[in-house]
């Protein structure tokens, strides 16, 4: 049969099992309590001014293929032909707003979103249009990549942190699509 344990020894060991709990709560808290490592803003994304003569020579070219398909009852490809050029004229025409970027004891954080760091694989930085630009390659479906702008002063700073939890890589990745991307991105930018 158990001994009979007196009310105060028991008092004791429940005030010490909820010091106990509650330092075990702080530490938890602490751990996953996001710490500001460094913190940038910068557009959203990349942004090159058009001027008149581009958007005249696309609506030329964009005219003249949808007449060509018109000839040919090609319908559906003028209607997907048509919703392209009015996502590509929205997105030149439309400047993009300051977002925040942050670095963290957790992770990366842009656009309200928190990307962990066993969700992230390794950076890079490339420039495109003259802009420095970010490249954190993820493991995750959507984004596959994270793709943010950075001034030039800023990138040590930012790479300095980084390093600390993910591998940098000299070389960009590349694939197919970025290849193919970037291609299309040269056909259609204006030239300096």
């Amino acid at each position: 049969m158990p001994e009979k344990i007196d009310e105060s020894t028991l008092q004791e060991l429940k005030e010490k099992i909820s010091a106990m709990e509650e330092e075990l709560r702080e530490e938890k808290k602490e751990t996953h309590e996001a710490k500001t490592l460094f913190t940038w803003k910068s557009p959203s994304h990349v942004f090159v001014q058009r001027d008149k003569r581009w958007y005249t020579q696309t609506a030329l070219l964009v005219i003249l293929l949808v007449l060509i398909l018109f000839v040919f009852n090609q319908y559906l490809l003028m209607a997907t032909i048509l919703a392209i050029t009015f996502v590509v004229y929205v997105a030149a025409s439309i400047k993009p707003e300051e977002v925040d970027h942050r670095i963290t004891n957790l992770g990366v954080e842009s656009l309200k979103h928190r990307y962990l760091w066993d969700e992230l694989e390794d950076f890079w930085f490339s420039r495109r249009h003259g802009q420095e630009i970010l490249n954190i390659e993820t493991n995750i479906t959507y984004p596959g990549r994270l793709t943010l702008l950075a001034s030039t002063k800023d990138k040590e700073k930012i790479k300095k942190f980084l390093i600390d939890y993910l591998p940098y890589l000299e070389q960009p990745k590349e694939n197919i699509f970025d290849k193919v991307s970037e291609k299309l991105a040269s056909l259609v930018t204006p030239s300096k």
